[in-house]
């Protein structure tokens, strides 16, 4: 599948922007959230790569958003790292697969508190973000 995306259109709660819908060169349309690289879910490691060790290392989505986009007939999402550039994929099917995904329930709990749903990143292609090295004139 080509990422080529032609179109973007932002999904925001107030505020606070949560994600991309993006229209591919093929017609399809796709969800991208934007995190930070420290937001994986670790699974009660100290580190992620401790996470990931074990397998637990995992990108967590709203239960809300994810039904909101199987509504709209999307079939792909994914995580944009807004902080080294990596790009992860995924079926949603698999955000709706409980042997692969897990399930918490922060309702209540804190700011904006909702169920989510995690997906252990092996289950995620992965496209490394571009550096740019700049030296000095």
């Amino acid at each position: 599948m080509s990422l080529e995306i032609v179109e973007e259109t932002e999904v925001r709660k107030g505020r606070r922007l949560y994600g991309h819908l993006c229209k591919l060169a093929d017609g399809q349309t796709i969800y991208l959230a934007r995190r930070r690289h420290r937001e994986i879910f670790r699974g009660g490691f100290a580190s992620i790569s401790g996470g990931m060790t074990e397998g637990v290392a995992a990108w967590a989505l709203d239960e809300i958003t994810l039904y909101g986009l199987k509504a709209k007939g999307v079939q792909i999402v994914g995580v944009r790292v807004v902080d080294t550039g990596c790009l992860y994929v995924t079926r949603l099917a698999n955000y709706f697969d409980l042997k692969k995904a897990k399930i918490r329930d922060y309702t209540g709990i804190g700011r904006g508190g909702a169920r989510q749903r995690y997906l252990p990143l092996q289950h995620f292609a992965h496209r490394r973000g571009e550096v740019a090295l700049v030296t000095p004139e």
